[in-house]
């Protein structure tokens, strides 16, 4: 056994041990290293079809829809749209039901996207998906309280009062 090489490391073994003293491999594992075998050529593994994944086409258009990127962009949209509508009431006091309503729908908006994300892509945590029901729903709310305090403002205006 003295003389013999590692063929993990390439170390000489010591004489009546159990173990490469330099990589820890097991003496009795050393063998004279074989001819590696050729790898196989890669293969494509078949697409799993609907029966498989067990979702319906509707699931797949609605985790595309509410992925987690075209959620980031409808808040961001949302929240550009609520900017507008602030901007519009800051520069224009005058016409502050616009501004109300365009800062309303992009609330709305996130509301909306948050909400539905929250409900069909499985992908998110579970206390995240919580999270984004609860302050969807919240948003969605606040939209449609705001949206009928403007319209009682409009309809006051047109009937003179």
């Amino acid at each position: 056994m003295v003389g013999e090489i590692c063929t993990k490391c390439g170390a000489k073994l010591p004489a009546g041990g159990k173990f490469c003293l330099e990589c820890g491999t097991p003496i009795g594992a050393q063998q004279a290293p074989a001819a590696a075998p050729a790898p196989a050529p890669p293969t494509a593994a078949p697409a799993p079809s609907i029966a498989q994944s067990g979702s319906s086409p509707l699931e797949g258009i609605f985790n595309m829809v509410f992925s987690k990127t075209a959620i980031i962009i409808g808040v961001a949209v949302g929240i550009l749209l609520a900017w507008i509508g602030l901007l519009i009431f800051i520069f224009a006091p005058l016409s502050w039901q616009p501004a109300a309503l365009i800062a309303s729908l992009g609330f709305g908006a996130m509301g909306v996207l948050l909400v539905n994300g929250g409900v069909w892509n499985r992908k998110i945590d579970k206390f995240v998906r919580l999270a984004m029901v609860l302050i969807g729903a919240w948003l969605i709310v606040q939209t449609i309280s705001f949206v009928g305090i403007i319209a009682a403002n409009i309809g006051n205006l047109l009937r003179g009062g």
